[in-house]
C-alpha cells in the first residue's frame, strides 16, 4: 500500500503542474471541479488526473447500501488520498457512469440552474452577500467571488507569499504577487461558478483572463490557488442549490395543489416521486460527491449528506473538507445578515478593495512601482474611496 500512496502523491504533484501550464488545461479542470464542488481541491484533483468526466463519485458501499446501485463488474475505481486518520490511506470511489441501477435504486438528483431560477438564486444572493443584482448574473458572482478572494488574501497574506519558492512567482515583488494572486483566484472562482451553472461559454473567457494563473507552476502554490478557488466555490455553490432546491419544492408543491394532491412529507418535505421512505432513525440521503444531494460531492466517506434545510444559507461544514479544515472565508460568525467590510464596495477591482481595506500609511508602503504597474494614481485612488474606511 506504501507503493501504491507513492505513486498516487506523484501523480498529484505531476497533475497540479499541468493544469496551470494552458488556458485549457486549467478550465478544463475548474469545470471538472464545479461538477464535484462539494470535494476538497486534493481529491477534485485526483479524479480530475483519472477521471476528468466525472459526474458524481461515491465510495462501493454508498452506491450499492444507500442508493441501491451497484457497480458494474471490472469498473475501475477512482484512487483518492484519505487524510482524515492517523496516517494517509488510499481510498476509492466510482463516478455513477460505472454504476447501474435496479427497481429499488434512489433517483440520482443533480441540480441544474435554469432561466427561471434567475428570478430567485441572484436575490438569496444579493441577500447573503449584500452584493446587489443589478440584473446580470454573472456579473454579480464576478463582485461576490472578487470579495471573498479579497478578503481569503488579507488573512492569510503571509501564508501565501511564503510558498512562492521555485516558482514563476518568487521573481517578483511581494505586492505583485499578492496582485497575482487575487486576480488569478478571482477569475478562476468566477470560471467555476458560472461552468457549474452552464454560463461560462456565454462569458467570453479567454487564455487572457487566466494570465496571472500560469506564475502558478509549482505543487505548493497550485494547492494555494486551488484551495481558495475551491473553497470559495463550495460556499456560494452550497447557497445556489439551497435557493433552487427550495423553488422546486415550492413549484412542485404548488402544482400538487393545483391538482388537488399533495407530495409532501410531513417531516422531511418534498420525496422523489421514485425514492423509497426513508425508514425510521436513518438519515435521508445527500448528494453524491457532486452536486446531487442524493450522491454528495463533498460528504464523508460512505455517508452521504442529509437533505440541507429548506431557505438555509449553507456554509461548507467542516466534515465536508476531507481534512476537517475550516472552510475559505468561514470564521464561525457567517450568518444570513452579516455584512463583509468589504461588501460596501463590491463591483471594484481587486486592487481597488485593498485601497479601502487599508489605511492610508500601508497603502504608502506599497510603493509607487506598484500602482505605475497597474496604471493607477493611489493618491487619487485613496481620495476616492476613503470614505469607506473612514479617518486613519
Amino acid at each position: 500500500m506504501a507503493f501504491a500512496l507513492q505513486q498516487y502523491h506523484q501523480l498529484a504533484d505531476r497533475m497540479a503542474t499541468q493544469i496551470t501550464g494552458s488556458y485549457q488545461s486549467w478550465t478544463d479542470f475548474l469545470t471538472t471541479a464545479a461538477r464535484l464542488y462539494k470535494y476538497p481541491y486534493h481529491e477534485q484533483l485526483m479524479i480530475y488526473a483519472q477521471h476528468p468526466e466525472a459526474t458524481a463519485c461515491a465510495d462501493y458501499e454508498l452506491w450499492n447500501k444507500r442508493m441501491g446501485r451497484y457497480v458494474r463488474r471490472g469498473a475501475k475505481g477512482i484512487a483518492l488520498i484519505d487524510h482524515s486518520g492517523d496516517a494517509p490511506r488510499p481510498r476509492y470511489v466510482f463516478d455513477v457512469a460505472d454504476t447501474r441501477g435496479t427497481a429499488r435504486s434512489r433517483s440520482l438528483y443533480l441540480w441544474e440552474f435554469r432561466p427561471e431560477h434567475e428570478r430567485v438564486v441572484p436575490h438569496a444572493l444579493e441577500q447573503q452577500y449584500s452584493i446587489r443584482y443589478a440584473g446580470d448574473f454573472a456579473d454579480q458572482l464576478e463582485q461576490i467571488c472578487s470579495v471573498k478572494v479579497t478578503e481569503y488574501f488579507l488573512a492569510h497574506e503571509q501564508d501565501i507569499l511564503g510558498i512562492v519558492d521555485g516558482s514563476y512567482l518568487e521573481q517578483y515583488h511581494d505586492y505583485d504577487k499578492g496582485v497575482a494572486f487575487l486576480n488569478a483566484a478571482a477569475v478562476s472562482t468566477t470560471y467555476m461558478l458560472l461552468s457549474r451553472c452552464g454560463l461560462a461559454e456565454n462569458a467570453h473567457f479567454g487564455p487572457e483572463d487566466f494570465m496571472p494563473v500560469f506564475d502558478f507552476n509549482t505543487p505548493q502554490t497550485v494547492e494555494a490557488l486551488g484551495s481558495t478557488v475551491s473553497g470559495i466555490s463550495e460556499e456560494i455553490l452550497r447557497n445556489i442549490e439551497v435557493t433552487i432546491k427550495k423553488y422546486e419544492r415550492e413549484k412542485l408543491s404548488e402544482r400538487s395543489y393545483e391538482n388537488g394532491q399533495t407530495d409532501l412529507h410531513p417531516q422531511r418535505g418534498l420525496l422523489d416521486s421514485q425514492s423509497e421512505p426513508v425508514p425510521a432513525g436513518e438519515q435521508e440521503p445527500g448528494q453524491v460527491r457532486e452536486d446531487a444531494e442524493e450522491v454528495s460531492t463533498g460528504a464523508s466517506p460512505g455517508a452521504v449528506e442529509p437533505t440541507d434545510p429548506v431557505g438555509a444559507a449553507v456554509s461548507p461544514s467542516a466534515g465536508d473538507r476531507r481534512d476537517g479544515e475550516q472552510a475559505v472565508g468561514a470564521d464561525g460568525n457567517r450568518g444570513r445578515n452579516r455584512k463583509s467590510p468589504l461588501t460596501e464596495i463590491s463591483g471594484l477591482k481587486s486592487y481597488e478593495i485593498i485601497v479601502c481595506y487599508r489605511n492610508l500609511s500601508a497603502i504608502a508602503e506599497l510603493g509607487t512601482h506598484f500602482w505605475r504597474k497597474l496604471g493607477v494614481n493611489w493618491r487619487k485612488l485613496w481620495r476616492k474611496h476613503r470614505q469607506f474606511w473612514g479617518n486613519q
